[in-house]
């Protein structure tokens, strides 16, 4: 804004509400002239009304053409969170003529894409979507998440991406893969394994208009199992063999029950082949023993060429859980 000071002829400064961590305000002084002689204070107020920080002139947040400035006072939080809504700040500026200017402007603060209440953070919810290529070796991890915040897509600063296997079957666990700058990443699967870990930490800049912006922390993690050592033709060779005994002629209930194993058998691909849909791989295959009444003969089981880990989530499971898949 244009003042009257000689030495402010333009004030102006950019504000960064910085909700990565503690939750702070950053300032960067953009005005123009030597500023020489200028104290500059400024004021805060939460959307209750609240003042947050109110500057005085007796003791000046800055003086002359002072770089940057961060508020002394963290943002106030209730049940973990800042107050969301609409904010105000001030800026005043005086010289020693006590010609004076002042710039006001309000802002809103919304919660970030999958922010929920009583999480005890600022954070949005990131989502991470992986794909497992059990012919391949590897794992394919994409970044699903919404970044959009009051209607506009954010800038992302920062992005990482953490990949972590458990301990083989020696109990040495591999260090983790840290990628920067992760929109998409394949990994190669040294074993099989329940406890696979992946960790997303996503920062944004959004501008909210008028030279302020929001700074925004997005986090996603999950554990995941790798199962390629669960042979899925043994499965599929069982239920064409009670396929064959329908189309021959056999009861209802044995048509309820094609229905039923065909169903399961969808689930049980889905869920090896994409463990972030969170469904026990080992649970439908016992469903489908139970259903079928099979008795895991069907398929002559190999091995699948890449070890287990530590604690393998199929060692207990009933068949099938061994294949001949080889890794390329």
């Amino acid at each position: 804004m244009t003042t009257l000071i000689p030495n402010l002829p333009e004030f102006e400064f950019k504000v960064e509400m910085d909700l990565i961590s503690t939750p702070v305000v950053k300032l960067t002084n953009q005005s123009s002239g030597s500023q020489t002689g200028v104290d500059v204070i400024f004021k805060l107020y939460s959307p209750s009304g609240m003042p947050v920080h109110e500057g005085s002139f007796g003791a000046p947040d800055a003086t002359g053409a002072w770089a940057t400035y961060t508020f002394p006072e963290t943002l106030p939080s209730f049940n973990g969170s800042i107050e969301w809504g609409q904010w105000r700040i001030v800026g005043q500026a005086k010289d020693a003529s006590v010609t004076s200017a002042e710039y006001s402007r309000t802002f809103q603060l919304n919660p970030p894409c999958g922010w929920k209440l009583g999480q005890n953070t600022n954070y949005g919810k990131g989502t991470l979507n992986y794909t497992v290529r059990c012919d391949l070796g590897k794992v394919k991890v994409q970044d699903k998440s919404n970044y959009y915040y009051n209607g506009k897509l954010g800038v992302t600063t920062s992005e990482d991406l953490s990949f972590a296997a458990p301990a083989d079957s020696t109990g040495v666990t591999p260090a983790p893969i840290i990628v920067s700058g992760f929109t998409a990443a394949t990994f190669t699967i040294p074993y099989n394994g329940k406890y696979f870990h992946v960790f997303l930490d996503t920062e944004t800049s959004n501008n909210l208009g008028e030279n302020i912006f929001a700074l925004i922390k997005y986090k996603d993690q999950k554990d995941f199992p790798v199962q390629c050592n669960i042979d899925l033709c043994a499965v599929a060779c069982e239920i064409r063999s009670f396929e064959k005994k329908v189309a021959c002629g056999t009861s209802s209930q044995d048509r309820e029950k094609l229905i039923r194993l065909n169903t399961l058998l969808n689930l049980a691909l889905v869920a090896k082949l994409q463990p972030g849909c969170e469904m026990d791989l080992d649970k439908i295959l016992r469903d489908i023993i139970e259903v079928g009444n099979f008795d895991c003969k069907c398929f002559d089981n190999g091995s699948d060429g890449i070890g287990s880990a530590i604690g393998d989530p199929n060692e207990d499971a009933s068949c099938p859980i061994e294949g001949p898949l080889t890794v390329q």
